[in-house]
């Protein structure tokens, strides 16, 4: 009997470290939101019609295919070693809106900063946003900074990267730029285009 307990807890314990560390494909993921087809048809029975049928997610995706913003992420919030000329900030928290987030420095009395928004989605697919209170240059100002703040105001605060998220516009102009850039060299030097084909 104890032989089969410690079995039964390892088989346990190697497949949620599995999980955990071996995450699911996002083609099973989808196919796991949605198990049932219309046809209610699965593995030659009708589980579908006693428990309930999930119509294909068309409009969810065309919703989220919409949005367009440019989110921030976890990954975006951290310094990696190689990277410099970094402009860092300090993280109040997470909100729904930019009125909570005013709400809050209200309450906590931080007034003398103007806060920064940005949209952020956290790891699980969440939206919200950061807000974030002043630009430093270097990590030991903002630490000094967030070290007043949290012993005059009593909260807690982080520092972290400012993140700067790619301008859409920006982008397009950019890669427009380049294409009328390619297209005169090839205007003015057809003689070289013909010698590289």
């Amino acid at each position: 009997m104890l032989k089969k307990i410690i079995i039964a807890a390892l088989l346990i314990g190697f497949g949620y470290t599995l999980s955990v560390f071996w995450p699911m494909q996002p083609a099973w993921q989808d196919e796991v939101k949605a198990p049932f087809k219309a046809d209610g048809l699965i593995g030659g029975s009708f589980v579908g019609d006693w428990v309930g049928v999930l119509e294909d997610p068309v409009a969810e995706a065309a919703a989220e295919e919409e949005d367009k913003t440019q989110y921030a992420t976890q990954r975006d919030l951290l310094v990696s070693p190689m990277e410099s000329g970094v402009t860092f900030s300090i993280l109040l928290g997470e909100y729904a809106s930019q009125e909570a987030g005013n709400a809050q420095l209200e309450s906590i009395g931080i007034l003398d900063v103007a806060p920064v928004y940005i949209p952020y989605k956290n790891p699980l697919g969440n939206k919200a946003l950061l807000l974030l209170l002043g630009e430093f240059k270097d990590e030991q100002s903002a630490q000094i900074q967030e070290k007043t703040w949290e012993s005059q105001y009593d909260v807690n605060l982080q520092v972290v990267k400012k993140p700067v998220l790619p301008d859409p516009e920006e982008e397009a102009k950019k890669q427009q730029a380049e294409e009328t850039a390619e297209a005169l060299a090839k205007i003015l030097n057809p003689d070289t285009t013909k010698e590289s084909n």
